[in-house]
């Protein structure tokens, strides 16, 4: 009987992809020097016999010498611009520019290393196509493995994470999940391709993570000592799902604002338009959505949080928008109560109409974002988004409409619909407006649980084996989930998870307040046997000098009452 493509995702089974590469990893103990070095010669890593993989590139790159893809071909050495090189070789283009996009740095290229560049295509099933590309450090390698999670709706590799692993010596991966960015970045890639779904829900990144350590261990003669995952949005997301269903994968996993739950974080995003629709008077300008921002710091910042340029505890601002109802006629500083109710409304989360459970939970406070913003002030459509996670589950920031009144056509954010469209629904047509937040939101669980879901708060079998979790840039739901994993694992979880606000940034990277930190290094440490860091310092991307402490739930930076703020001497870990 011949079913069709949503019956297939929905019965796909992630138990079933055990290659003879897993077993050999499984059953072999690594054994380490200091620094490991080459057994074998690059170039000899093309002639690999693995299962369901092509291995199309295996060359050294010098140090100072890559040279990132075109989305014609490989790039560097023995790309389109070298002799002899074929634009069919190479994966497809991918990677940040001009600062921090998402997890990684951008990385300057002439600064790094050696390296032996592998790219290879896998195909573990008739329609698969994911295009990998593994470095491996020519010299110095610290026997330890990262995978790279991906950004939007990936299709594409991300050279500044391999770039971020291999200036630490790691070898590193990322792959492309399996469909390119001209397949559009709303999934329009799904549609009819059941195995491609199930490729960009989970299997891409587990079988490139078992064969980029065979390869690996290929290579050096030992398999990695240690093995990380780094992603932000959809890359944490990735990560959630390594952990949970392949607990074995890595030892370690910084995650930062996952696009999760993913069903309902794009549910809450479609959710704003719909509100809109419902209640236009109750739509805010932009103007009064900045007056509401002002309002919130007037009342809730300090004078060290004026100095940072966001609030430190949000969680401690009590602002009541009843207080903004216009006593008679509207006026710049005041909201009308259809406004102050949508405002509300959003504040407090989507929850389901029939049981009133919550589908993405409220937020704590008020000024939470970066620069003194609220989510719920929007006055449009969710803003942003950086693939299905986006920079959050509320509405995004000022921008939209023109007026609380004035009739305007708003679209919800593609990423979001995409997702119940192209992967749930598998119907171009599929009309977001007619979204039922308790009957296909209840479908879209049926369909992707075995794809892209990762709401377990079992995580015994991740922590057993000395897995370590940290959780940045966290919000409502993933507090939560941190919570549950607490309750569910019990005390013992303490020694295996951290979860850290990063108050004044923006998704993933940016926005005023300081947005990075040394990741490899501190799960390293921590899965290494050193304490688990209750405090990290975290940096300025776009100016190295300011640095700040992030504090682990549920304490919070205070200022000494001395020093520079913008320094983290100034500051201590305390509870609230």
């Amino acid at each position: 009987m011949k079913i069709t493509a949503t019956e297939k995702i929905a019965r796909s089974s992630f138990g079933r992809v055990v290659t003879a590469v897993s077993l050999a990893l499984i059953f072999t103990a690594p054994t380490f020097s200091q620094k490991e070095a080459p057994v074998v010669s690059c170039e000899s890593l093309a002639k690999l016999d693995l299962p369901e993989v092509k291995i199309t590139m295996a060359q050294p790159v010098a140090a100072g010498q890559f040279k990132e893809p075109s989305s014609d071909g490989p790039g560097g050495p023995g790309g389109p611009s070298a002799a002899g090189g074929s634009p069919a070789a190479g994966p497809r283009m991918g990677g940040a520019s001009g600062g921090m996009t998402g997890p990684f740095p951008d990385a300057d290229k002439s600064s790094l290393p050696a390296f032996c560049r592998v790219v290879a295509t896998l195909k573990p099933s008739g329609d698969s196509n994911i295009q990998l590309e593994l470095w491996l450090p020519l010299t110095n390698w610290n026997g330890k493995f990262m995978g790279s999670g991906n950004w939007g709706w990936a299709g594409s590799v991300r050279y500044d994470g391999l770039s971020l692993g291999i200036k630490n010596g790691y070898a590193v991966e990322s792959n492309d999940t399996g469909h390119t960015n001209a397949d559009g970045q709303n999934g329009d890639f799904a549609i009819g391709h059941p195995d491609k779904v199930i490729d960009y829900g989970w299997r891409a990144n587990h079988v490139s993570t078992l064969i980029s350590k065979a390869i690996a261990k290929a290579y050096y003669g030992t398999g990695p000592k240690h093995s990380y995952w780094l992603g932000c949005s959809l890359g944490g997301q990735q990560g959630m799902t390594e952990i949970q269903r392949f607990p074995q994968d890595y030892d370690g996993a910084v995650i930062g604002q996952p696009a999760w739950p993913i069903i309902n974080l794009n549910a809450a995003q479609i959710w704003p338009t719909l509100l809109h629709r419902q209640n236009p008077a109750g739509v805010m300008s932009a103007a009064k959505s900045t007056m509401v921002q002002e309002v919130i710091k007037k009342q809730c910042a300090t004078p060290v949080d004026l100095e940072l340029g966001y609030l430190e505890d949000p969680p401690s601002c009590k602002f009541d928008p009843q207080t903004l109802l216009c006593k008679d006629a509207d006026a710049p500083d005041c909201l009308s109560q259809p406004q102050i109710d949508m405002l509300v409304t959003q504040h407090n989360g989507l929850k389901n109409p029939r049981t009133g459970q919550p589908i993405t939970y409220p937020t704590d406070g008020w000024g939470g974002g970066s620069g003194f913003t609220t989510a719920a002030a929007s006055s449009g459509p969710a803003a942003g988004g950086a693939g299905p996670g986006g920079p959050g589950s509320g509405a995004g920031g000022p921008g939209g409409a023109a007026s609380g009144s004035a009739p305007r056509e708003e679209q919800p954010m593609g990423v979001a619909t995409g997702l119940f469209k192209n992967l749930v629904f598998q119907d171009p047509n599929w009309d977001w407006k007619t979204l039922d937040m308790d009957k296909d939101l209840a479908f879209a669980e049926k369909v992707l649980a075995t794809v892209n879901t990762a709401n377990n708060p079992n995580l015994k079998p991740f922590f057993d084996h000395g897995g370590k979790l940290i959780l940045y840039e966290i919000g409502p739901d993933t507090l939560n989930y941190y919570k549950q994993v607490l309750k569910t694992v019990g005390p013992a979880a303490n020694n295996s998870i951290r979860a850290f606000y990063m108050q004044g940034m923006a998704h993933c990277g940016g926005g005023v307040g300081c947005d990075t930190f040394d990741k490899l290094g501190v799960i390293d440490q921590w899965v290494e046997g050193g304490p688990a860091p209750d405090r990290i310092t975290a940096v300025k991307s776009s100016d190295a000098k300011v640095t700040h402490p992030i504090c682990a739930y549920p304490m919070i930076a205070k200022y000494k009452g001395t020093g520079d703020v913008k320094s983290a001497e100034s500051f201590v870990c305390a509870e609230r």
